[in-house]
């Protein structure tokens, strides 16, 4: 293989993959494709991460391994090209530098390297802090084309036309289209209800859950708003389910094994407010097994096959570049007790670090009164 060609291939590698992650508990409105072929069948046996499908497996509950297509393209609804206090995404840039030209006057919230998932080493707002400007360095600054998502999260597709595998497909910039929804659907939008008989009560703890396809660092928050309000961004920041005690993660679905951890937070320089977001606990590199790599942290878990960053073939068992594929991230979020009883619908948004990208899934509930609002 020449000089060049293998140059190429690193490219390729570095500049075509994109996160991808999806809402599991309560089931979301994105896997709205499940009822159609190839999702409600079985999971193909052989399938590459690495190479953009259609593909958002999670954990079956049949077996510590297990994995399901019940979730659809839910990991294909995201916004693509935002960064931190830009107005709007611009459907192209992938990473590095700000989308709106904002670089004199957007600042970073997030410089604590401790809160940092990637390039922990370089000095925040440096020239080598390349992912200044991702919305996870200021979480909830950056804007979206849609707060539910955006189907292949642009507008357009970007690539060569296909779908893998079998074809190509560029960064996950494109939707596999369906009678369905379509690239550039909006989620708020085009997604009906998906009741699935989740109820809550106010004042309650609740478990909410969502599983990593690829990943690219950053963090997350989980949102409510009534299911008949406009489901905007605006009106999900106004109720925030903030988390409380222990996350855990969970292997093979409610019946798997699961493993308890404290969780990373940060609820300073956070939009809304004072608001609570939580860091990916899923480290690029385990930093417990490679000390001096540049994207490592330690491993909520004791990890025999964390993989190095430059290991794209291995899925670590809470580690690495992609999933592993039987794994929720699980949360204890409390229902605000002052909820009006009624239809509500869940946000769950994941802004990145290492792309310019922002993952949203919407699910819906039904929130039933307090036990101490009903007594008269």
């Amino acid at each position: 293989m020449t000089f060049m060609v293998r140059v190429a291939i690193l490219l390729t590698c570095m500049f075509s993959v994109y996160g991808h992650a999806d809402m599991v508990q309560p089931p979301p409105r994105n896997a709205v494709d499940r009822s159609l072929a190839p999702w409600n069948g079985s999971m193909p046996k052989m399938w590459n991460h690495h190479v953009d499908s259609y593909i958002c497996p999670v954990a079956s509950g049949e077996g510590i391994d297990g994995l399901s297509l019940r979730n659809g393209q839910s990991c294909f609804w995201f916004s693509h090209g935002c960064t931190i206090h830009c107005d709007k995404c611009d459907g192209k840039t992938a990473r590095f530098g700000s989308t709106c030209g904002n670089e004199k006057t957007a600042k970073a919230t997030i410089c604590d390297p401790n809160l940092r998932t990637l390039n922990r080493k370089a000095i925040c707002g440096s020239n080598e802090d390349k992912y200044y400007f991702s919305p996870w360095r200021a979480p909830g600054s950056a804007p979206v084309f849609d707060s539910c998502g955006m189907a292949g999260g642009s507008p357009w597709a970007q690539g060569a036309p296909g779908w893998a595998p079998g074809g190509a497909a560029s960064a996950g910039i494109r939707y596999k289209n369906t009678t369905h929804a379509k690239q550039g659907d909006l989620g708020s939008k085009v997604l009906p209800p998906a009741l699935s008989g989740t109820i809550w009560t106010a004042g309650d703890l609740v478990e909410v859950s969502w599983t990593m396809r690829t990943n690219h660092g950053g963090g997350y928050q989980w949102r409510i708003a009534p299911v008949a309000s406009n489901l905007t961004e605006q009106v999900f920041q106004r109720t925030v389910l903030e988390p409380e005690g222990m996350s855990s993660l969970r292997w093979g679905g409610k019946s798997g094994k699961q493993l308890w951890f404290n969780a990373t937070r940060i609820s300073k320089g956070t939009i809304p407010a004072g608001s609570t977001w939580t860091m990916n606990p899923l480290p690029r590199v385990d930093a417990t097994k490679y000390p001096d790599a540049m994207d490592a942290f330690p491993a909520p878990c004791y990890d025999p096959n964390a993989p190095s960053d430059a290991n794209v073939s291995v899925q670590g068992l809470c580690s690495g570049w992609y999933g592993p594929d039987n794994l929720e991230v699980v949360d204890t979020v409390r229902v605000p007790v002052d909820l009006t009883p009624g239809e509500y619908v869940v946000q769950w948004r994941w802004d990145c670090e290492e792309s310019s990208q922002i993952w949203s899934n919407c699910a819906d509930v039904t929130v039933r009164a307090h036990p101490a609002t009903t007594l008269v």
